[in-house]
């Protein structure tokens, strides 16, 4: 879920099946999941502002989501506690051997946006960030990365 759209953790985890709109390809992103000593609350806000947003449902996503009711990642229909969450997620890493934290898998959605060609603006909204700084700042850890890739690119074309 988290890299296929870049949400938080708190923000995936307060998702209903009310949120996604399977005939635009949309999410709306508009609460968030806090945990107060173990217990999930549920708080209609975001990290920011620009955290509410309404964001693609990306296809890779959509085939693997049923259209039912309730909270997507749950208990028994209940928000999964933090605990809960945790223990989930160890043995998700365990059969898969994702060595990645949900964080990381946001930031894995930024390099998408940044592979896919996105205009840093768009991703920003996307992410739910609310200054663009934060996302370039991403992103030029990316570009910085890619240095001399870029350098290739460029001394062929001077080159050629």
């Amino acid at each position: 879920m988290v890299l296929y759209t870049g949400c938080r953790r708190g923000e995936a985890l307060a998702l209903t099946y009310k949120d996604f709109d399977f005939k635009n390809n949309t999410i709306s992103i508009n609460k968030v999941v806090v945990f107060e000593n173990n217990k999930p609350k549920i708080y209609h806000r975001t990290k920011s502002k620009n955290g509410v947003r309404i964001i693609p449902l990306l296809i890779p996503l959509k085939n693997v989501l049923e259209e039912k009711n309730g909270y997507i990642f749950n208990d028994n229909g209940n928000l999964l506690t933090l605990t809960q969450f945790s223990s989930r997620w160890r043995k998700y890493v365990a059969s898969t051997g994702v060595t990645l934290t949900p964080h990381q898998l946001c930031h894995a959605f930024a390099t998408i946006c940044f592979d896919a060609g996105l205009e840093p603006k768009d991703a920003s909204r996307i992410l739910g960030h609310s200054k663009i700084e934060l996302t370039l700042d991403v992103y030029t850890h990316i570009r910085q990365s890619r240095n001399k890739d870029t350098v290739d690119k460029l001394n062929q074309f001077v080159t050629s």
